[in-house]
């Protein structure tokens, strides 16, 4: 079985080498590598995302230990209470409030001024 393997590996490489499509199998992996490299560059300008949490409210210990976990990503500003949190939305000092949902009472909304993609 190994031998029909390799010889059927052997097989498709002369073809290539008589094709001269050799090339596609060096060149089209190194353009795809080059081509990640360029896109996936590290953003210089990336701005931390500002979660404002309720002091009163109870929230999860999972959430906010995920939360603290990314700190890279997330920054926590610890508020009074939910008009503190809606007033400092309105001014742009935080980008969401997460508060106890409404509709569900087990549940958590997340609060932002306006839709963003991050």
């Amino acid at each position: 079985m190994i031998r029909n393997i390799i010889t059927l590996t052997l097989n498709d490489l002369a073809i290539a080498f008589k094709n001269k499509t050799i090339y596609l199998i060096f060149f089209i992996p190194l353009f795809v590598f080059l081509s990640l490299k360029v896109v996936d560059q590290k953003d210089e300008n990336f701005q931390k995302i500002k979660i404002g949490l309720i002091q009163k409210e109870k929230y999860s210990p999972v959430i906010i230990k995920s939360i603290k976990a990314a700190d890279k990503v997330f920054a926590i500003s610890w508020l009074s209470n939910e008009e503190e949190g809606k007033r400092w939305l309105k001014e742009k000092k935080i980008d969401g409030i997460l508060i106890k949902s409404e509709k569900e009472p087990q549940s958590l909304e997340l609060l932002v001024l306006t839709k963003a993609s991050f």
